[in-house]
C-alpha cells in the first residue's frame, strides 16, 4: 500500500462503527481507544478528543484516538498566567493503547502519527505522549512502532507491567499463590468483607466515587455521573470491597477489550486503612475471578517503573509482581515540543510527562 493513497480524516465525534471496528477488525488496540474513553477524558480534564482515520477506497485501514489535555488543575492558574505572560506551553496531546491497526501493519498509521504534530501545534501543546501500548496482543510487532516514533523525535521511557493468564482455573490459580496472599484473602473473608460490583449509577456514586474520592464535593459527583451516563458500556467495571456493615473499604476499576483487562483507580479508603485488613489482596483476587468468569484471558495489573527509584516505587513493583504474572515491557514515548527557553527556565520548566 502506498502511503500517499491514504485519505486522512479527523472528527470530534466517534464514527458510528468505531467501537465495533476496533473490536472485530483484528486491530492492535486497547480499551482506551474506544469512544467511551474519549468522553471520559474530555469530561475529566475539560479537553478535546479526536478520532483520526486513514481510509483507502472508502474503507478504514487505520485509526487513532488522541486527546488534547489542558494544563493540570493543580497548576492551572499559575500556568495560565505564565502562558499569558511568557507564551509558555503546558498542555499535552495523548494517545493510549493505539494506534489501531492490524498487527504488523503499522505503516498504515504513519500519517496519523504525523497528524499529532498538527493537533499539538493547533493547541500550543508542550508535547505528545504515547502511553501503554497494549501488552499481550503482539509484542513482537512493537519494534516497528518504536522505530517510527524515534524517527519522529520521540524519546522512550522504559516501563513494565505484570500480566496474569486467566486461562487457568480459579482453584489452580489460588493454589499457585504464595501462602501470604492465600492467608490474606481468607482473613478478609473471615472478617465478613464482601466483593461488590457497582452496576448502577447509584452504587457507583455512593460506594465507588465516594470511596475513591473521599471528601469529594458536589462538582466531582456531578462529573462522575456525567461520565457514567455517557460511557456506560461493556468495557468498564467498578468494584468495591465492603465491610460486613456495608462500608466501602477499597476501590478498584477495570477496563476490558478483546479479553484483555487492565486495572485502575486502586485505593484503600480511610475505613479500609483503619481495619488493618489486607483489603487490596482480597479485592484484586476477586476481580481476577470476576473477569475469569466473563471469559477474559489476560489481567494486566498496570504499570510500574522498570528501575524503581525509591521505596514507594519498589513497593508498587512488589505488589504487582507477587501474583505471578509475566513481566512485560510497556514503554512510554514522549515528544517535547516546548521552545528551548522554556525548558531551561526553572519557573516555566514544568511538565507532567
Amino acid at each position: 500500500m502506498m502511503l500517499q493513497e491514504l485519505l486522512i480524516g479527523e472528527s470530534h465525534v466517534a464514527p458510528e462503527d468505531w467501537d465495533d471496528w476496533l473490536e472485530t477488525g483484528g486491530n492492535y488496540a486497547g480499551a482506551r481507544q474506544t469512544s467511551g474513553r474519549a468522553v471520559q477524558y474530555d469530561i475529566e480534564y475539560g479537553g478535546r478528543s479526536y478520532f483520526l482515520e486513514a481510509r483507502r477506497g472508502g474503507a478504514r485501514v487505520a485509526g487513532m484516538l488522541a486527546s488534547w489535555v489542558p494544563a493540570s488543575g493543580r497548576f492551572a492558574n499559575a500556568k495560565r498566567l505564565a502562558q499569558t505572560l511568557a507564551k509558555a506551553r503546558y498542555s499535552r496531546v495523548e494517545v493510549f493503547d493505539g494506534p489501531a491497526v492490524p498487527s504488523g501493519e503499522f505503516a498504515r498509521a504513519e500519517p496519523l502519527i504525523d497528524r499529532l504534530d498538527v493537533l499539538a501545534w493547533r493547541h500550543r501543546a508542550a508535547g505528545i505522549r504515547f502511553s501503554c501500548f497494549p501488552p499481550g496482543y503482539d509484542v513482537s510487532v512493537e519494534s516497528e512502532l518504536h522505530r517510527m516514533l524515534l524517527e519522529r523525535g520521540y524519546r522512550r521511557r522504559d516501563w513494565n507491567t505484570a500480566v496474569l493468564d486467566l486461562g487457568v482455573s480459579e482453584q489452580r490459580a489460588f493454589s499457585e499463590l504464595r501462602d501470604k496472599e492465600r492467608s490474606a484473602i481468607r482473613k478478609c473473608e473471615a472478617n465478613g468483607v464482601v466483593f461488590h460490583e457497582c452496576a448502577d449509577a447509584e452504587s457507583f456514586l455512593r460506594l465507588f466515587i465516594a470511596g475513591y474520592y473521599e471528601g469529594a464535593n458536589e462538582s466531582r459527583f456531578a462529573k462522575a455521573l456525567r461520565q457514567w451516563r455517557a460511557t456506560l458500556s461493556n468495557y468498564y467495571r467498578y468494584f468495591v470491597a465492603l465491610s460486613a456493615d456495608g462500608e466501602a473499604l477499597a476501590t478498584l476499576a477495570t477496563y476490558r477489550f478483546n479479553g484483555y483487562v487492565t486495572v485502575r483507580r486502586i485505593r484503600r479508603t480511610d475505613a479500609g486503612k483503619a481495619s488493618k485488613l489486607p483489603i487490596q489482596d482480597f479485592l484484586h483476587w476477586r476481580t481476577m475471578n470476576f473477569h475469569r468468569a466473563l471469559g477474559d484471558r489476560w489481567f494486566d495489573l498496570a504499570g510500574f517503573a522498570a528501575d524503581p527509584a525509591d521505596d514507594k516505587e519498589r513497593g508498587i513493583r512488589f505488589f504487582k509482581t507477587k501474583w505471578g504474572g509475566e513481566i512485560r515491557p510497556s514503554p512510554r514515548y514522549y515528544k517535547d515540543l516546548r521552545p528551548h527557553w522554556q525548558r531551561v527556565l526553572p519557573l516555566l520548566n514544568r511538565t507532567y510527562w
